[in-house]
């Protein structure tokens, strides 16, 4: 099981004023190349489009924004492939309702975007 596309989007765009990434603040997301605390770009394009939609002015605490944005728009918007046997391709929204049954899949999405899959 290994996730093949990754959402893309004009970060410069978003209203992100982060501080330097740090276990807490990224939810525990590290870079598959160094280990390094990153943010998940999952998390970011949810957070980024939802925020757009919204009109808001600046997101500086990515956590914080998840707990108090309970529905996100963008994960309507945002599709994900992934590879299970044969390629998968479905919003964030399906994957939320496909992955509560299936353990495997949620530990996939949790390691990837742990803000978006709380």
């Amino acid at each position: 099981m290994k996730i093949l596309t990754m959402p893309q989007i004009d970060m410069s765009q978003c209203p992100f004023v982060l501080p330097p990434p740090s276990l807490s603040n990224c939810g525990g997301h590290r870079s598959p190349i160094d280990g390094k605390p990153m943010y998940s770009l999952i998390d970011l394009t949810v957070c980024g489009l939802t925020a757009l939609h919204n009109g808001e002015q600046s997101i500086t605490d990515l956590s914080k924004w998840f707990i108090e944005n309970d529905f996100r728009v963008a994960e309507l918007w945002v599709y994900i492939s992934i590879l299970i046997k044969d390629v998968h391709t479905h919003s964030i929204a399906e994957w939320k309702i496909y992955a509560n049954n299936n353990d495997r899949l949620m530990k996939l999405f949790k390691n990837n975007a742990p803000f978006t899959f709380r």
